[in-house]
């Protein structure tokens, strides 16, 4: 190569790329990616979060207002007043906690008895106070929307305890 053909840039031997550690890690890559999605999609909760307004022009149906308030000692379960009333409760019901921990089978049975008597309404509001562990929430919640006997409560908004 003359000292003319250099100057102006041209080499006679061009630099070859190695391209076998970029598709050493894609191949690494991709399938790690994949695994990450599928694990992702796998843990879902459904519920909706409390409205801040009317959407709709019906008018307002009498409404159960179900709650289950989930804290340290068990749960405390309660609703509208003209409800409970129908219900025979006179006070919010207390299901205490069992020997094993949260009583969910009590907890169950008696959304059964509520929506033996209130077919029509799947709403539920769960209350959690601030010292109960997600992991109780959730199978709070889980043991409200199903029994073996059909579906119960499978609507679930999450509310704030009032202190």
């Amino acid at each position: 190569m003359s000292a003319r053909d250099r100057s102006r840039g041209k080499l006679s031997n061009p630099i070859e790329i190695d391209t076998l550690p970029f598709a050493g890690m894609m191949l690494l890559l991709i399938p790690m990616l994949l695994a990450s999605v599928q694990f992702a999609s796998m843990a879902t909760v459904d519920a909706s979060a409390p409205a801040i307004g009317e959407h709709t022009t019906k008018p307002p149906k009498e409404r159960l207002a179900l709650t289950v308030g989930v804290h340290a000692l068990g749960y405390s379960v309660t609703a509208d007043p003209q409800a409970m009333k129908e219900l025979g409760w006179e006070q919010a019901v207390d299901l205490p906690m069992a020997v094993h921990g949260y009583d969910y089978a009590a907890l169950t049975d008696l959304m059964r008895s509520v929506k033996d008597r209130y077919p029509g309404d799947d709403e539920l509001i769960v209350t959690p106070s601030d010292d109960v562990a997600f992991d109780m929430v959730v199978a709070t919640m889980d043991a409200t929307r199903s029994d073996a006997s059909g579906e119960l409560f499978p609507a679930v908004a999450f509310g704030a305890v009032k202190e």
